[in-house]
């Protein structure tokens, strides 16, 4: 008798439900540099699709600056990893922000304290969609802000 034993799946809780190869979207972003489509580069999609190499960043939206992103369905959220970019000096960085759920739940304000690295948070929230709204950065009034990389954890 032969006995086969095939790999756990992934827990759902490893995975990142806010990307686009989870079929996550982008629904409403305050601007693209360059007014650039979503898809383009510096466009919102590259704040959800996996690559650390990419990124978005607005078109002068500062503290104004938002991007909404829809997951695949409803999930029941146990954490969020923000990670905001930088330029090379040291502009365009997110400090605060909030998030807001699709039923008009806000959660935070949440502090970045610092763009080398993506920070995790700890939630505990049902959401079928999330807003990140800029509380402040150093992109201020008509500067620049943006992100390298949004996740979403399912809860435990």
């Amino acid at each position: 008798m032969i006995t086969f034993r095939t790999p756990k799946a992934a827990a759902l809780g490893s995975i990142n439900l806010a990307s686009l190869a989870q079929g996550a979207r982008i629904v409403a972003v305050s601007s693209n540099y360059g007014s650039a489509a979503n898809d383009g580069s510096w466009g919102a999609d590259s704040a959800i699709d996996g690559r650390r190499t990419t990124e978005w960043s607005s078109n002068g939206d500062g503290d104004a600056g938002f991007i909404e992103i829809a997951l695949a369905r409803e999930f029941r959220l146990g954490a969020v990893e923000v990670w905001t970019r930088s330029m090379s000096n040291d502009t365009a960085q997110i400090f605060k922000f909030t998030l807001t759920t699709d039923s008009g739940e806000v959660l935070g304000p949440y502090e970045l304290p610092g763009a080398r690295k993506p920070y995790r948070f700890t939630v505990d929230v049902t959401a079928k969609s999330l807003r990140l709204d800029v509380v402040s950065s150093n992109g201020g009034n008509g500067g620049n802000v943006g992100l390298v990389e949004f996740t979403a954890y399912a809860a435990k």
